[in-house]
């Protein structure tokens, strides 16, 4: 698995924001047709937490179909447990995909990409090994959602101002950091 958790242009269009204070959701495109619903909304939570659950549910799968692979003679490792991958994998995989289309010209996409992040990072509890570092992700995530959660979502400049609000508690560094460690724990334990 190598997915980082924050594509370069998604990392760059939140520390803009935040840097920036101010931004235009000008753009050519009708507005509704690329902004998503806004994650605040019930059904779309919903939405939101049955796309995680059919990923893990996939994974989950997935994973049991490798260990009766390894089963009829592959070589894991008895000492590694591993049967946390394809959870871990499958919420850090949709987080990635959550921030993805987060997009500076439709500031829409931040509030559903914090938010959709957020649910994905909580359904599951990492292994002890990374939990520290995905505790600063997940509050990272979860503080943006909650400040995002509250401006309106027709107003780029409330989404920014949230998004500045919420940038005096984040540390976008060692978020950025602690996602490395996490990729990289999974890269190199989740192979298979």
């Amino acid at each position: 698995m190598s997915n980082s958790f924050l594509r370069p242009t998604a990392a760059l269009a939140v520390v803009a924001l935040l840097a920036l204070g101010a931004c235009s959701g000008g753009g050519d495109a009708d507005p509704a047709e690329q902004s998503p619903k806004p994650a605040a909304t019930e059904s779309s939570a919903a939405e939101d937490s049955a796309a995680v659950d059919a990923a893990t549910d996939a994974a989950s799968a997935a994973d049991a179909d490798a260990e009766a692979g390894a089963a009829a003679g592959g070589e894991a490792d008895p000492a590694v447990d591993t049967s946390f991958c394809a959870t871990t994998e499958a919420a850090w995989a949709a987080a990635n995909t959550a921030q993805v289309s987060m997009s500076v010209e439709h500031p829409r996409t931040l509030v559903t990409g914090f938010e959709n992040a957020r649910v994905a990072l909580t359904s599951v509890e990492p292994p002890a090994e990374i939990a520290g570092d995905w505790k600063t992700v997940t509050s990272y995530v979860a503080t943006a959602a909650e400040a995002l959660s509250k401006a309106d979502i027709d107003s780029a400049k409330s989404i920014v101002g949230a998004l500045d609000d919420a940038g005096k508690d984040l540390d976008t560094d060692a978020m950025t950091a602690a996602s490395g460690r996490v990729t990289t724990y999974l890269d190199t334990t989740c192979t298979g």
